[in-house]
Formats: C-alpha cells, structure tokens, sequence
C-alpha cells in the first residue's frame, strides 16, 4: 500500500494510513485528513489498526502523532 501511495516505505515503517474521512467526523474537526499516516497515539506507537483502537480507547485525552507528506504533526483530542 505504501508503494501504492507513494511513500518510502523505509520512512514510513509503521502507522496506519486514514484513507477516508468523515466530512463532520472527529477525525475531520481534528484536522486528519485521508492519506495522512497515524504513527502514535499517547505514546504508543501504532503498527495496526487494532493498536490504534486500542490505544485510543484509554483516555479521554489522545495525543496523536501523525505524518503528512514529510511532516510530522502531533495534536490533542479529547472525547
């Protein structure tokens, strides 16, 4: 997939890649945007979608750690 969207798979090791949004999602109020890669949630680095939910499931407060193109962003999302 990485290969598919362009991305250096050596760069881009692990995450998961959003490939859609929600046009009045959290997601989307958060500012993620399709083919940005989530690499943490809280500390926890993310390698599936699975540790995402899971990571994400266990505070009202997420820090998310996030790459588009060649920057990486972090911001806060609370439930």
């Amino acid at each position: 997939l990485a290969e598919e969207l362009g991305l250096d798979s050596i760069t881009y090791s692990s995450g998961v890649i959003i490939l859609t949004v929600g046009r009045h999602s959290p997601a989307y109020r958060a500012s993620l945007r399709p083919g940005d890669i989530i690499q943490q949630v809280n500390g926890r680095i993310i390698e599936s979608v699975s540790a995402l939910l899971k990571g994400s499931n266990d505070k009202n407060k997420w820090v998310i750690k996030f790459r588009r193109g060649n920057r990486e962003f972090s911001l806060t999302v609370r439930k």
